[in-house]
């Protein structure tokens, strides 16, 4: 289930309304990111969570949290020695993040060991550093280690280290902005909770690590190397080798010698090399030579599929799904399940998923292989729902765990199963894997660090098939109502770095109704003073935008307006969350509606519906709801708002009107060249 969301309670009183999940600013995972609002704060549990305490107490080696980190104001890594009761926790001020902290009333009588880390406090100019809740250090300079000035605008990988033997905390941004502090009385306690929050602003983690330190000062699982070059012991390992190369092997052909009997052992540098033009001209090279491609050995082939620059020169996944299909035919069982899970199956047409299993049957292909092909197929459909990601309240029992997912159809939102709301909790735990994911791994417990590390590169393969290949598409994640990281900012050029067709910079919004990105229409005629489609589009406030009453063509009642959004024949949108802003008219407030996509604009899906549902209570307020499957899992290309309830007092015609000011959608945008 991904993501269950829960409420919670700060210093200003509760940021959830029970009725409006916009409003409440929860932990949650989306697209194998997890987003944490100010002031909140998600606890990370392992597996390997045994290992990890050792690994931390007084004489171990030592541990090292890892992520990729999104944010416009600060990060924040919370160390905890002894678990807290709850009883405990409540009793305790909420000043900020002190009852994370382990600030206490009475110094005298602080019994907690932890240690706060904030990269990018105050404003993005300090790195600082509490221990028991006081400030320890503040590091300001060039070269201490804070957020990108744009932190927003994409990923940056940042750890930070801590060594029980010597006291030490490392902190690290990127590949060379690094900070050390020894604690000279460091604590005894191990660390047995790891948190991530923030302070102002939302935050994004992702590929999230936590792993113990082995004694030459690197991790145990060497998948990341950027704690070792600078930890107290110093020391680097080799750098490995670049992905999908380091099995490749040369083929038997004889082209591929320089006689008979004196094969050409190639260096490392010639197989990139060669994988690289390959990823670049597979179109051209498929033409070219197809009894070449056919002979291609998987290891090659996973080093093309692999390869970022793939992105560029085929037009869309199912393009290169046409290329790993032709040469799977008559292959081996275990070679086609070696190649088949790196083709990003959930982002195929929906019409191409769909044959995929017909065509295994057509050319007969071996079990094996047909075994793979319909395990993908279905995560494929299913990709919305990652089994085991939770979100869990301390202490609470399955039945208490609320889903971001609106079951009834009622448009509450965040619902608890029981039918009552839940009581707030001090804090949230989040399930994660200590290896590079969001998404939880089963594990009894004994399986070593080679399963360990199979496991995390099966997650990461699964994470990284629900993305688009560079110049495919985007991910865009929902924070917050009005975030500008939705889908009219992204193709109007104001949102994840200026990656839409505005051609600007973020900040450089073009409206993308307007430019041609997309078409919106509506249920009436644009017309001065009311409706205006394009308004639907843009970042301005219209106070009297408004969709007229529509006539059935087939029974000729009067029924709701609607807005229609038109992403044309080259996109298509997974939406998994959307926010709606109301016009600035006091009547007419909208309660009963419903999301609609469609691939063809003829056939409709219902992605959510809403009854009874109050978040638009408000003129000009804005609302946003998670779309639940299976409806975040359907490409569309077309999207719509529809009211299905009059919202006059008497049933005026006029109550059919669907008084929205603006709209926006987020998932997974597909695109075709």
């Amino acid at each position: 289930r991904c993501p269950v969301g829960t409420r919670r309670e700060g210093p200003e009183g509760s940021f959830a309304n029970p009725r409006c999940p916009s409003a409440g600013m929860v932990v949650r995972v989306s697209n194998d990111v997890l987003v944490v609002p100010p002031f909140d704060c998600a606890w990370l549990s392992s597996p390997d969570a045994e290992s990890l305490t050792t690994a931390s107490a007084e004489g171990g080696e030592g541990i090292v949290v890892a992520f990729d980190a999104k944010a416009d104001s600060d990060v924040t890594v919370i160390l905890k020695g002894g678990r807290t009761s709850k009883s405990e926790l409540d009793s305790r001020p909420a000043r900020r993040l002190d009852h994370w902290s382990g600030r206490q009333d009475d110094p005298a009588e602080v019994d907690a060991s932890t240690y706060l880390v904030i990269i990018g406090s105050h404003r993005n100019s300090a790195c600082v550093i509490e221990k028991n809740g006081r400030v320890v250090e503040v590091a300001k300079g060039p070269a201490v280690p804070l957020l990108p000035a744009r932190g927003r605008d994409a990923f940056t990988r940042c750890f930070v280290s801590w060594y029980p033997k010597r006291g030490a905390l490392v902190v690290g941004v990127g590949e060379h902005l690094r900070h050390a502090w020894v604690d000279p009385e460091p604590h005894a306690d191990p660390i047995r909770e790891i948190g991530l929050s923030t302070w102002d602003d939302y935050a994004q983690y992702r590929d999230i690590e936590v792993r113990a330190l082995d004694p030459d000062g690197g991790s145990t699982v060497n998948s990341w190397s950027a704690t070792p070059a600078d930890s107290p012991r110093g020391g680097r390992r080799p750098p490995p080798p670049p992905a999908g190369v380091g099995n490749l092997r040369l083929s038997d052909e004889p082209n591929l010698t320089t006689g008979p009997a004196r094969p050409v052992a190639p260096t490392p540098s010639l197989l990139v090399r060669c994988v690289e033009t390959i990823a670049r001209n597979l179109p051209a090279v498929a033409r070219s030579d197809p009894a070449g491609m056919e002979r291609i050995t998987p290891e090659h082939l996973v080093a093309v599929l692999t390869h970022d620059a793939l992105g560029d020169s085929v037009e869309s996944e199912d393009e290169v799904w046409g290329y790993v299909r032709d040469w799977c035919v008559g292959r081996r069982g275990d070679e086609v399940r070696e190649v088949l899970p790196h083709v990003r199956f959930p982002t195929l047409a929906t019409e191409t998923l769909e044959q995929c299993e017909n065509w295994a049957a057509r050319v007969r292909m071996d079990a094996d292989g047909v075994g793979a092909l319909r395990e993908l197929v279905a995560e494929a459909r299913a990709r919305s729902t990652p089994s085991e990601t939770v979100l869990k309240t301390v202490g609470a029992t399955e039945d208490d765990v609320m889903e971001d997912t609106d079951i009834d159809g009622d448009g509450d939102g965040w619902r608890e199963r029981g039918g009552g709301v839940m009581s707030l909790s001090p804090r949230v735990r989040m399930r994660v894997s200590p290896h590079a994911s969001s998404v939880r791994i089963s594990s009894d417990g004994a399986s070593g660090s080679r399963d360990r590390r199979l496991r995390a590169r099966l997650v990461e393969l699964a994470a990284t098939r629900r993305s688009p290949r560079r110049g495919h598409g985007a991910v865009l994640s929902f924070l917050c109502a009005g975030d500008g990281n939705g889908l009219f900012r992204y193709l109007g050029g104001g949102g994840l770095g200026g990656g839409g067709l505005g051609g600007g910079t973020r900040g450089d919004f073009f409206n993308p109704a307007l430019i041609g990105a997309v078409h919106v229409t509506a249920s009436s005629p644009a017309s001065r003073g009311g409706t205006s489609p394009t308004d639907v589009a843009s970042d301005a406030f219209n106070r009297t935008n408004f969709a007229g009453p529509a006539r059935n063509p087939r029974t000729g009642e009067t029924e709701g307006g609607w807005w229609r959004v038109d992403l044309g024949p080259n996109k298509s949108l997974r939406c998994d969350y959307y926010a709606a802003r109301r016009n600035g008219e006091l009547e007419g407030q909208p309660r009963c509606w419903v999301l609609e996509g469609s691939a063809d604009g003829e056939g409709w899906w219902t992605l959510r519906r809403h009854c009874g549902d109050d978040a638009l209570a408000t003129p000009g307020v804005w609302g946003a709801w998670p779309v639940p499957p299976p409806g975040n899992g359907r490409s569309c290309r077309y999207l719509r708002v529809r009211l299905t309830e009059n919202t006059g007092i008497d049933g005026e015609v006029s109550g059919w009107r669907l008084r929205l000011s603006n709209l926006e959608f987020y998932g997974v945008l597909s695109t075709r060249k």
